[in-house]
Parts: structure tokens; C-alpha cells; sequence
């Protein structure tokens, strides 16, 4: 990325002016085309304090389409108003890719409270008994961002207890739902979704217009005067824009950019700087994820990679077949495989997208590899060294 550098040269040499902007929670001057649903956030959460009751609400969106950092500014903003009206809203943020029982997620709620000791286990009529204690007379708001990782593994019946908390509590609790899976519906049950409700607020991804103004509003911010041209930024919002919409990303694009200029001793930032930028993170980012993966998923990728023609499910079912021999592993079920595949595309491993394929003469997962040939190569000899 560019020779030795010193702290005198970053402290005299740095484009950088304020770094940590660009992976502020809260946007420089406020979000950027989120009216529409943080309108709706107000208008399904201000029954709370309009009329005390409690309210369920589900938030979709792929990764870094700013629903997090929205719902966190719309509580605070919630709380002011209802302390204004002599109400005491309490709210819990717990994120369940690390807490994915009901168990994990009752304990996270509680071990969040001002207590001394750490809890691991905890029935739901001791967790309701400390609501109780903690919360009587209250209204209590609990958002439970990545969702679905807790649905896929452990099912539905812990959301559906959840919602029957009201009935057996001293205080009314409501749950905001955050997922980055838009089909996270598919995984609950009717008799859920008639407690829970159906109200849904989407968050698309960004587009290039929109990626652009985002880019823009931080960079005047993080660097210093005219080290990113229009072009340039043009350049990185347009890139994100055909991948996902990921605003996050498209800042993560921006603040290796500025590191490389950095290190290069660079004032300006081109658009070489932006392509070398984007192969330092597809590599650190796709490399990191691969020993963590088990020993099917593994298999499932490399048969992925190692495929030459258009990926499509039955091919890809049939190369992991044949690993599985060449490895001696007994292989999983086509059904398993085709979860593992959804699953490697959450982790931006591989993408896929449903289409016609005519050869088959019927519809097909295409899968895509979004990353270049070098990484691909590397990728392949880590995985076959840590099956």
C-alpha cells in the first residue's frame, strides 16, 4: 500500500482531518433520504405515548442502509417527548447474531440492567418477574437487531413468547424487529404473525444519487480541502450502487482510499488510488471470513470457485458431491446445501439472484463471485488447506 510512514507524517502530511466522521453512527447534518421511514417510525411509535399502548414493528433492509443508526435516533428523540408527557421509556438494544436463543436474548435483556452479577440461564417466568421489578409502571421498548439469525436457528417460538410478554407483565413492552434478510417473514409462523403484527418499514438500498450525497457530506467533514474530486466520488458511489447500496461500505471504500493516500504521501485521491483501495478490502475482507467457516461451507465455496461454467444449483450440488468423496466426507442433504448457499451470499462470499435459465428451461439460483481472480485464487488455496 506504500512505504514507512511516521507519526510526524501523519500529524503533518495526513489527508485526514477528522477520520472517525465517516463511521459516525449519526450522519454529519442528519440522515440523508430517510424521511420516508423515520416518518413511519414516529407515527407507529407514537402510540406509546399517545395512547400508553405497545407497539410491534418490523424494520427490513440490507446491510448499511442506515436502520440501526435511524431507530437509535428516533428512541432518543421518543424519550425526550414522553419524559416531556410523564412517561418513563426504558429501551434495550441487543443484537442477535451473538444472542440467538430465547434463552441468549433473555439473558442479554437482563445482564443490560444495573446489576452486579452476570446471569447465563434464566427462565421466562424469572425474566418476567425482573422486568417487573426493574420496569413496574413502565413502558419498556426492546429492539432486537439481526433477527433472523436468531429465527434460523432457533425458530420462531421465542418471538412468539416474546409477544406474549404484555399479558404477564406489570408494564407495557414494546419490540422493534431489525433485519437485513427481507424474506425474515418466510420464517415465522401465522399464529406469530397475527400476535406480532404486520407492520413492515423498508429500507432500500442506496442508489447512486443517493450514495453520492452520503459520500459527499462526510468527506468535507473527514478530509481535507479538495482531496476528493466529483469524479472520484462518482467513481466509488457508482461502484457501491451496482453491488448492494451499502452505505457503509462505500465508506469503508472512501477511508481506505484516504489511508493509501496517506501512505503514499498524497494530497489528492484518482481513481488508481480508489481500484487499489478496492482490492486491499475485497481481500481483507473475503480472507478474514474463510477459516471461520465449517468444514460443509467450506466445501460448498470451494465447489463454487472451482466451477467454470455459469453457477447454477444442480452444478453446484454435483462438484460438491465429488469433493465430498475426494475429501472422504459423507455430504450434507440438497436442502442443507442450498441453506449453506443462502448463507455464504449473506456473508458477501458469493452472490446469487434468481433467474431463468434456458438451457434448464426453468427458473435457477445463479450464483456470481464479487470478487477479482487473485482473490478468488487465494481463496481457493486457503480453503483447501483448512478442510
Amino acid at each position: 500500500m506504500g512505504g514507512a510512514i511516521s507519526f510526524r507524517d501523519l500529524v503533518n502530511k495526513s489527508v485526514f482531518l477528522n477520520r472517525d466522521i465517516l463511521f459516525s453512527q449519526k450522519p454529519p447534518g442528519g440522515f440523508i433520504h430517510r424521511d420516508e421511514q423515520k416518518n413511519e417510525l414516529i407515527i407507529e411509535l407514537s402510540k406509546i405515548i399517545t395512547i400508553r399502548k405497545p407497539c410491534f414493528l418490523f424494520m427490513y433492509g440490507s446491510p448499511g442502509t442506515g436502520k440501526t443508526a435511524l431507530i437509535d435516533e428516533v428512541i432518543k428523540d421518543l424519550k425526550n417527548v414522553a419524559e416531556e408527557n410523564k412517561l418513563n421509556i426504558k429501551d434495550y438494544y441487543l443484537n442477535c447474531s451473538e444472542h440467538r436463543t430465547e434463552n441468549a436474548i433473555m439473558c442479554g435483556i437482563i445482564n443490560k440492567m444495573d446489576r452486579e452479577d452476570v446471569i447465563s440461564r434464566i427462565k421466562q417466568s424469572e425474566f418476567i418477574s425482573q422486568i417487573n421489578k426493574e420496569h413496574k409502571n413502565q413502558h419498556v421498548i426492546l429492539i432486537l437487531d439481526e433477527i433472523d439469525f436468531a429465527l434460523k436457528e432457533s425458530g420462531d417460538e421465542f418471538l412468539y413468547n416474546l409477544a406474549l410478554l404484555n399479558e404477564k407483565s406489570d408494564c407495557n413492552i414494546s419490540i422493534i424487529f431489525i433485519s437485513n434478510d427481507l424474506k425474515v417473514y418466510d420464517y415465522i409462523k401465522p399464529r406469530t404473525q397475527n400476535i406480532i403484527g404486520k407492520t413492515k418499514i423498508i429500507f432500500p438500498p442506496y442508489n447512486f444519487e443517493e450514495l453520492k450525497k452520503i459520500i459527499k457530506n462526510r468527506i468535507n467533514i473527514a478530509f481535507r480541502q479538495n482531496t476528493f474530486d466529483d469524479e472520484v466520488i462518482e467513481i466509488i458511489a457508482e461502484k457501491e450502487a451496482n453491488r448492494k447500496g451499502d452505505a457503509r461500505s462505500a465508506l469503508e471504500l472512501v477511508d481506505a482510499c484516504g489511508k493509501i493516500a496517506t501512505q503514499k504521501g498524497m494530497n489528492n485521491i484518482n481513481s488508481s488510488i480508489v481500484d487499489e483501495a478496492e482490492a486491499y478490502l475485497e481481500k481483507s475482507s473475503v480472507l478474514t471470513k474463510l477459516p471461520e467457516l465449517g468444514k460443509h461451507h467450506k466445501l460448498v465455496l470451494l465447489s463454487i470457485l472451482n466451477n467454470k461454467s455459469d453457477n447454477v444449483g444442480s452444478e453446484i450440488n454435483k462438484k460438491y458431491i465429488e469433493l465430498c468423496s475426494q475429501y472422504n466426507i459423507k455430504p450434507v442433504s440438497d436442502r442443507r446445501v442450498r441453506t449453506i448457499v443462502t448463507f455464504l451470499d449473506e456473508l458477501d462470499l458469493i452472490f446469487t439472484k434468481v433467474k431463468w435459465v434456458k438451457e434448464l428451461n426453468k427458473k435457477s439460483k445463479q450464483i456470481t463471485i464479487p470478487y477479482s481472480k487473485p482473490t478468488q485464487e487465494k481463496a481457493i488455496e486457503l480453503l483447501r488447506d483448512t478442510i
